[in-house]
């Protein structure tokens, strides 16, 4: 679970830092968040395989921490 959570945790400061970029660049806070979600909308078949598998990789190695944990008192 912790990788998720750093991998949350980062994914947040990224979106944190794109969006305080487009504001010092003369966006209002709406339009930052609104370009930055955008992103989202406009990607590609092969980008969402991609993400799909990495987070199906995080949740394998999620799986398997902790059956280790358990195994390993």
């Amino acid at each position: 679970m912790k990788i998720f959570a750093v991998t949350a945790f980062l994914i947040g400061l990224m979106l944190v830092i794109s969006v305080l970029m487009d504001m010092v660049q003369g966006l209002s806070l709406m339009a930052a968040i609104q370009n930055n979600l955008n992103t989202i909308k406009m990607t590609t078949f092969a980008e969402w395989v991609t993400s799909f598998i990495f987070f199906l990789v995080l949740l394998k190695e999620a799986i398997s921490l902790r059956k280790l944990k358990k195994n390993n008192p």
